[in-house]
This record gives structure tokens, C-alpha cells and sequence, in this order.
């Protein structure tokens, strides 16, 4: 089996086509799953095909004719033919035919993590691949290594061609902040990408802006509280729902975690007083703010800024 193509924008109907060459009479199944191993789309189920070569398209939608969240999809085929069953299975198979690295350009230069500024880059490449992005605040960065001080803000992530725009608060997981200049590598690679893959995508939300907390220093014993914004858009104009986390560096606990469903496309503000989830006044110190916005497909996007409380 093989696929014409590596990607497909849902949004758009586009479709790839799983070709078949079956040598004799077989009763074929042919399945698309996502990343867990779930089916999402039974494209053929039994059928009894003779010896010929058959294709049979898929355009990015599940079994009840939604749409599938973005990300990386594996087409399967099981055959039975006297009494014997194959399962098709090529995932640990690796298409290895691409391989690049890019500089990013237009990046913001004014990288100011404690003062809502946090670091934006787009970059592009010509074809789907696996997307790792480093970030260091030295030379001497290897690829794929992520031993400190080298951050891997992405590894290894399926993406479609085009253009990206990666946003970074400039701290990585223990809060430790890179320092200026900073290095960074983004890596497109087919090595590991499983020729039984397809890379959906089209339908996922966007932010436009980076998440803001204002004031960025704040002090829960006095003031109105701290304002939480962003701005986003959705796909045919879906309501979506905003998860904030604040994380506290130091401990490495989320103290407070929020959802609020149903909102609509646009500017979206949250005014937090401070508290944990237990309705105490966090710690001082220094926190890691994210915004996840998950839409009705399933589909979710982040982004994140660091904010400090003080007392």
C-alpha cells in the first residue's frame, strides 16, 4: 500500500489516495487511526476484492463525516484470504527521504520574558516532515540533544509544509532563563516519519498574540487582580474553549487551573486574584502561564508567558 501524498488540508477537501495492489481474491479492511491507535475512519470494511489495484481516498473526516483534529494520521490494511490473516502494518517503516534545517526568519529581537515580551519566530519548509525546535543560550547546540542547556521547545513533531510561527516564553521547564543572545535550531526530518503517515491539518485554532499577563509583576495582597488575555480565531468561526494554567516554577506544581467554555472567537480576558485551587494566595515567585484553546473537533493549541508574584 501506499499514499500519493504525505498531507492533506481538511479544510480545503483535499484528499489522499491509499493505493492497493492486491494479487489475488482477498477480503480487504482498510482503517485510519491517530496517534493513539484509535480508528477514526473504517474506509473499506471486508469488502471482497479481486486481484487488481484499487484506491480508495480519505479527506480528513471520521466515520460520521466530522472533521479530524490536525495532526498525524496511519492508514492500515488487514487482508484474509484462505483462512489466513494479514494485518499491513508498515509504521515502523520511515519514508527517509528529507532532511533540511532552517534559519527562522522574522524574530522578534526584543526578547523581554518578565515584561510580557516573549520570543516569536516563523519559519518554513517545502514539505511535511518531523519538526524539532532547540533553543541555547551558547554555541555548540547538537541536534536532538536536549541535555541542558539546550531546550527542546518542540521534538520530533509531525507538521505540514509552509509557514510556522513558534512562540516562546523564553524559559524552559524548571524556569531557568536561557540568557541573551539565544541559539536556536528548527530541524525538518523525515528519518523517523512513518510511511504510513499523513499529516492533516487546516482546521486547528490560532493565537494571533501572545498570551499577556498584566501587570507582569503582581501582588495579590493588593491590587484588583491580574488580567489574562489573548486573542483567538477558529475555524468557520467555532466557539472554543480557554484553559489557563499557572504553573510555579520553583515546586513545579500547577496552583491554579481554570476553564472557561464557550467562547467566542476574538479577545479573550480572564482576571486571576492570585488564589490556588484551594483558595489560598500562591506562592511568591515565578509562574509559567498557559493558555490552551480546544475547539468542538478536538483540536488544541498553547501558548504560554511567565509572570512573576511578589508580596
Amino acid at each position: 500500500m501506499t499514499a500519493n501524498v504525505a498531507q492533506i488540508n481538511s479544510a480545503t477537501g483535499e484528499t489522499v489516495n491509499f493505493t492497493s495492489i492486491v494479487p489475488f481474491t482477498v477480503t480487504q479492511t482498510l482503517t485510519v487511526k491517530n496517534a493513539t491507535g484509535q480508528i477514526v475512519r473504517t474506509l473499506v470494511n471486508s469488502a471482497n476484492r479481486n486481484a487488481a489495484s484499487y484506491s480508495d481516498g480519505w479527506n480528513g473526516r471520521n466515520d460520521i463525516g466530522g472533521y479530524v483534529p490536525d495532526g498525524p494520521y496511519f492508514f492500515y490494511s488487514t487482508v484474509v484470504a484462505g483462512g489466513s490473516t494479514l494485518n499491513y502494518d508498515i509504521s515502523g517503516q520511515y519514508k527517509n527521504d528529507f532532511n533540511t534545517f532552517a534559519y527562522a526568519s522574522s524574530c522578534t529581537n526584543n526578547l523581554d520574558p518578565f515584561n510580557n515580551r516573549g520570543y516569536s519566530c516563523t519559519y518554513s519548509f517545502t514539505s511535511a516532515g518531523r519538526v524539532s525546535i532547540m533553543f541555547r543560550g551558547s554555541l555548540g547546540m547538537i541536534d536532538y540533544d536536549c541535555t541542558p542547556p539546550t531546550y527542546c521547545f518542540v521534538l520530533n513533531r509531525y507538521e505540514e509544509s509552509g509557514s510556522h510561527t513558534v512562540q516562546w516564553s523564553g524559559f524552559n521547564t524548571s524556569g531557568a532563563l536561557l540568557g541573551d543572545p539565544i541559539y536556536m535550531r528548527i530541524i525538518t526530518s523525515r528519518a523517523s516519519f512513518s510511511k504510513n503517515a499523513v499529516v492533516v491539518f487546516g482546521t486547528k485554532p490560532t493565537i494571533s498574540i501572545s498570551v499577556q499577563a498584566t501587570p507582569p509583576q503582581f501582588r495579590p495582597d493588593w491590587g484588583p487582580g491580574q488580567t489574562i488575555s489573548l486573542d483567538f480565531s477558529t475555524f468557520q468561526g467555532q466557539s472554543a474553549g480557554v484553559k489557563l494554567e499557572f504553573l510555579n516554577f520553583e515546586s513545579q506544581s500547577t496552583l491554579r487551573t481554570v476553564t472557561v467554555s464557550s467562547q467566542t472567537p476574538g479577545h479573550f480576558t480572564w482576571t486571576w486574584d492570585g488564589k490556588a485551587d484551594n483558595g489560598m494566595r500562591v506562592a511568591p515567585g515565578l509562574y509559567l502561564v498557559t493558555a490552551t484553546v480546544t475547539d468542538g473537533i478536538g483540536n488544541n493549541v498553547s501558548n504560554q508567558i511567565a509572570t512573576t508574584i511578589q508580596y
